[in-house]
């Protein structure tokens, strides 16, 4: 990947395999190669709880470990958005810091818990 597109953000669309509908995004922005960078991704409400964002996520991540080669991803969310939190959790996310509106979460490719067979 060019060096130029550091930064820039990397966006996929989430689209159901059977109906084509486009429900989601994820990907990443502020992001520097062989550094750090952070994700965002968000849902259509009506898509909730099915796994969809996990399944995304499960693709995303690896691809800023091996593709873009990060030793860390960041990940930001309201305090209150439980399902968000929970998600990052289950993906292997710790909380780096909490403020009284937002949670921080960071994910080391270290303790990336696919990173040793």
């Amino acid at each position: 990947m060019q060096k130029a597109l550091q930064g820039k953000g990397l966006t996929w669309a989430i689209v159901l395999e059977a109906s084509g509908e486009f429900v989601g995004t994820c990907g990443y922005e502020n992001f520097v190669i062989g550094q750090s960078g952070e994700i965002g991704f968000d849902l259509a409400k009506l898509h909730w709880g099915h796994g969809y964002m996990s399944e995304a996520l499960g693709v995303v991540i690896p691809y800023g470990f091996t593709v873009l080669d990060l030793f860390t991803i960041e990940a930001h969310t309201y305090s209150s958005n439980a399902r968000a939190r929970r998600l990052l959790e289950k993906l292997g996310f710790t909380i780096a810091a909490v403020t009284e509106d937002l949670h921080c979460y960071m994910l080391a490719r270290e303790n990336w818990p696919y990173a040793h067979p």
